[in-house]
């Protein structure tokens, strides 16, 4: 049983992570509660933009806004 509660613990802990990084990126354009609401697919789909443009801004040496 314990194992399960400290999973789930690390999962919670994953996304919290996940949603502060968002949150950061988008430089307040999202609240915590919008965040919040958004399903895995949405926070899959951001983190791929993020990635595609943090890779676009190391190959042109211009920094993202």
């Amino acid at each position: 049983m314990m194992e399960i509660v400290k999973m789930l613990e690390n999962e919670t802990n994953e996304i919290e992570k996940n949603l502060v990084e968002i949150l950061w990126y988008m430089r307040g354009g999202i609240s915590l509660n919008d965040a919040y609401q958004l399903t895995f697919d949405q926070r899959r789909h951001i983190f791929e933009l993020i990635k595609e443009n943090t890779e676009l801004s190391k190959k042109t040496g211009k920094p993202i806004y």
